[in-house]
């Protein structure tokens, strides 16, 4: 079964996709120079993905969820 951190962060990906492709389809409708927001989108996936991994791969948290019962 899957915990319920694990559910949140699922939805909180998912969110943060969905408003990301509607920025995009507004930058590209709207024709502004798309270079700035590509070198924010970037820093944006590299942060996200640097969270996640940390989120995932805690040795604390996975002790924690092993050996602690609520």
């Amino acid at each position: 079964m899957m915990s319920l951190d694990k559910i949140a962060l699922i939805i909180v990906i998912v969110a943060a996709g969905i408003y990301v492709g509607v920025m995009a389809f507004g930058i590209f409708a709207s024709g502004v120079p798309l270079w700035p927001f590509f070198i924010l989108l970037a820093i944006g996936i590299y942060l996200m993905s640097r969270v996640i991994s940390d989120k995932l791969n805690n040795k604390e948290d996975k002790y924690y969820e092993d050996n602690i019962q609520e």
